[in-house]
């Protein structure tokens, strides 16, 4: 876990972190670090800094007006850090492998189910025309039976009139 100060985003405590934050005049990163009553951690000197141009704390825009609104942060680091650190790194090297081949795998599925939504699309496009085509026979014969429907009375009526 990295705990990193939000205005210079350098770790407080990380023994291989061979660069100082930005705003550092004395050499010394990862010595001083305070807390704002709103509970966030910064460098001593970004936070100085920081309330030269602003009043309120850079993450959650509370007022920070003087320094009586921090306090120092003492923190107890764990000598085997750095093992667990190393061992974090092959865990996360491990988990990344993992999800490379889960993302090959999901990406071949994505393919097949994309040509196969394809060809349902196509089935789809050829059932809508055949569905046009029956509707369009459906209404011929509709109209040719109410044609039908029309020629039955003048057929009976020339029949009954060739009879007279």
């Amino acid at each position: 876990m990295e705990i990193i100060c939000s205005i210079c985003c350098c770790n407080f405590i990380d023994s291989k972190q061979e660069t100082e934050f930005p705003f550092s005049r004395s050499g010394n990163s990862s010595s001083t670090v305070y807390s704002s009553y709103c509970g966030h951690l910064f460098h001593s000197e970004c936070i100085l800094k920081w309330i030269e141009r602003s009043p309120n704390c850079p993450e959650c825009r509370v007022d920070i007006r003087s320094k009586n609104d921090f306090h120092k942060v003492f923190f107890n680091i764990n000598p085997k850090c750095e093992l667990l650190t190393q061992n974090d790194s092959n865990a996360a090297d491990q988990e990344k492998y993992v999800m490379q081949k889960r993302t090959e795998k999901l990406t071949k599925y994505i393919k097949c189910v994309t040509k196969e939504l394809g060809h349902v699309e196509l089935k789809f496009e050829k059932l809508k025309q055949e569905i046009a085509k029956k509707d369009q026979e459906i209404a011929e014969l509709r109209n040719l039976l109410n044609f039908e429907r029309l020629c039955v009375p003048l057929r009976k009526q020339n029949r009954h009139l060739s009879e007279n």
